[in-house]
């Protein structure tokens, strides 16, 4: 009897280095495994990590959720003064705007006031932003990929850095733009027949941005994180308001603190965010980590059956649930090195999700081929899938639709990876296209 084309494909993920470790599970919809391969060994996912938060935040806030980050007062308002605070509440909104806080800042304009006698607070429970989760590379965080996450952020807690060349010399502007973001300019203008190799460095101690290199094109622009969020959310609502007419003669102050008086006493407005479904569908097409850390920390706070303080303790509880004890998360986004989860573990997250009444949501969130983090691979396929991608780690995981049999899913993990990197995610490719279809 020959060995079939799909054990073939998972013998090859298996020997494809032998100091590599792999976790294999291709099951059916209803039950029937097809191939394994050790497949109760835990692995870092790397962002196979998301399919847990996402599914998650389905479950636990449904799929037409919508954060909200509201402003009012619990004072009475008296002619153009206020005399007292204005309190901003965010639900730790995960897709705001500064154009946004625009239209807060001129919601209270509307309500004619000109002068706010007292701070402006944000009250943000809780922020992360003073640390990172446990495993990620110092590295990560002076990259825009691992901007920090808080309660309130303003355009993903990311800036980005356009360097233009000018007769005068090189000319940089940041947008969005607050007092809180310093820019150090060393750059120099070159050869336009060279190629640019500006660069922008975040200093972790000071905060502040140095913007280095030769440019040689007309312009190019750089993405960089802001590691003081607090700190630029505030500048932004303060010249928000200035731009509104509105003076402040307190302050705009970040507070933890539950505020005091009933803040219904004046509601002044109040912003919503895009529908989770559409975050979710951003979060695993694009494999994009802030949004995937924001829906963690939003998880953490929102007081459900696995309610706890910590990402990892919440993720335990859902294991134990799953009957997978061993694996542990901690984070939402798949950027710790200290992430262990098995193919197991993920082919019963993909099994339960398609039980729940979201599962169509969660499914159809992740990227086809030729979408996302597909855009290259498994053409002619009919899957929908996660990619996982680290330093020496590769991950495949999602379902296989079959006509007229019952459908695939799939989790497909490499560790300990020396070999080339495109060779890797070949091998895993090739697991889903002997999937018998």
């Amino acid at each position: 009897m020959t060995e079939s084309s799909l054990s073939s494909a998972v013998r090859a993920v298996g020997n494809i280095h032998p100091a590599a470790t792999a976790s294999v599970l291709i099951e059916t919809t209803e039950r029937e495994i097809l191939e394994s391969l050790n497949a109760e060994k835990v692995v870092p996912p790397a962002s196979t990590t998301k399919l847990f938060t996402t599914a998650l935040a389905l479950d636990s806030l449904g799929e037409s959720h919508q954060f909200e980050t509201s402003i009012a007062t619990t004072r009475k308002v008296s002619g153009r003064q206020l005399n007292g605070d204005c309190i901003v509440t965010s639900s730790i909104t995960p897709d705001l705007e500064r154009s946004n806080i625009a239209v807060l800042a001129q919601s209270v304009a509307s309500s004619n006031i000109s002068c706010v006698d007292g701070n402006v607070i944000l009250k943000q429970s809780p922020s992360r932003e003073s640390s990172y989760p446990l495993g990620w590379a110092h590295k990560d965080i002076r990259q825009p990929y691992g901007a920090p996450v808080s309660a309130l952020s303003v355009s993903r807690n990311q800036v980005e850095v356009t360097v233009s060349r000018t007769d005068d010399g090189p000319e940089i502007t940041v947008s969005p733009q607050s007092t809180a973001v310093t820019v150090h300019e060393q750059v120099v203008i070159a050869d336009k027949e060279d190629e640019s190799d500006v660069s922008v460095k975040v200093n972790p101690s000071t905060f502040e941005l140095t913007v280095a290199g030769r440019l040689c094109a007309e312009e190019i622009s750089l993405q960089a994180p802001i590691l003081n969020p607090s700190m630029h959310a505030a500048a932004v609502f303060c010249e928000e308001f200035d731009k509104v007419g509105i003076s402040i003669t307190g302050g705009v102050k970040v507070s933890e603190k539950t505020a005091k008086g009933k803040l219904s006493a004046t509601q002044f407005g109040t912003i919503s965010s895009r529908p989770l479904t559409e975050i979710i569908t951003e979060t695993n097409r694009q494999s994009d980590n802030f949004l995937a850390e924001q829906l963690a920390l939003a998880l953490t706070t929102k007081g459900d059956g696995r309610n706890s303080s910590t990402w990892e303790n919440y993720t335990v509880a859902f294991f134990e649930e799953l009957d997978s004890p061993s694996c542990r998360l901690y984070d939402g986004s798949g950027l710790s090195r200290y992430n262990l989860v098995s193919a197991e573990a993920i082919v019963k997250l993909l099994s339960w999700s398609h039980s729940q009444p979201w599962c169509h949501e969660f499914f159809n969130s992740l990227p086809a081929p030729g979408e996302g983090t597909l855009t290259t691979r498994l053409h002619g396929q009919n899957v929908r899938a996660k990619t996982g991608t680290l330093r020496g780690v590769r991950a495949l995981s999602g379902i296989k639709y079959r006509h007229n049999k019952p459908d695939v899913f799939f989790a497909l993990l490499l560790s300990n990876l020396t070999t080339n990197a495109k060779s890797a995610r070949d091998t895993l490719d090739d697991v889903v296209k002997a999937i018998p279809k």
